[in-house]
C-alpha cells in the first residue's frame, strides 16, 4: 500500500488469513504525509447509488436510519460495517464508494455524508511511502523490511 493509517493492518483483520509477517505495526511517519488523510462528500442519492451499483442485491433503504461500524481494529480500520439492513465488509464498502482506504469515519447531517479516509490502499505490509520516510532518516533496506515484515530473517541468496 502507498501509506498507512498511522499503522499498517495485519492480513489476518482484513484477508481472513493469518500470515505471520504481515502483523499490524506502527508506522507514524505517514502522518507527516500529503494524502495521509482525504474528505469525501456525497448525498444520501449518490451514496444510495454507488451502494445499489455495486451490490445490486443490497436493501439499502434504511441508509438514514443506520449506517455505522460495528467492527473496527485497533487502528480504526472499519471491518465490518451496518448499512440500512445490510451487512458489509469495510473493505467492500471502501471499495464501492472509491474510499482511498478501509480506515475511515463518518459524519452525517442525514442527507450528506462526510467519510474522513485516513492512508491510501489496502493497509498490509510495508507503507511504500513510510518505506521512504525511513531511507530518508538513515534506516538501511534491512531496518526497513525488519520494520514492517515482523519475524523475517534476511539472507544472501546463493547461486547453484
Amino acid at each position: 500500500h502507498a501509506i498507512s493509517c498511522g499503522y499498517t493492518e495485519s492480513a489476518e483483520n482484513l484477508w481472513g488469513e493469518d500470515i505471520p509477517y504481515l502483523i499490524s505495526v506502527e508506522s507514524k511517519l505517514d502522518e507527516e504525509l500529503e494524502g495521509f488523510e482525504k474528505t469525501t462528500e456525497l448525498s444520501l442519492e449518490e451514496l444510495t447509488a454507488r451502494l445499489e451499483a455495486a451490490f445490486p442485491d443490497g436493501d439499502f433503504s434504511g441508509i438514514s436510519d443506520k449506517l455505522e461500524a460495528t467492527d473496527t481494529t485497533d487502528t480504526g480500520t472499519v471491518l465490518t460495517i451496518e448499512v440500512g439492513k445490510v451487512q458489509l465488509r469495510g473493505v467492500d464498502f471502501a471499495e464501492a464508494l472509491s474510499l482511498p482506504s478501509p480506515c475511515f469515519s463518518i459524519e452525517t447531517d442525514g442527507e450528506n455524508y462526510t467519510f474522513t479516509t485516513k492512508g491510501y490502499g489496502h493497509l498490509i505490509g510495508m507503507s511504500q511511502y513510510g518505506a521512504n520516510l525511513m531511507a530518508q532518516e538513515g534506516k538501511d533496506y534491512q531496518e526497513i523490511l525488519s520494520h514492517y515484515f515482523t519475524g523475517t530473517e534476511i539472507e544472501k541468496a546463493t547461486s547453484d
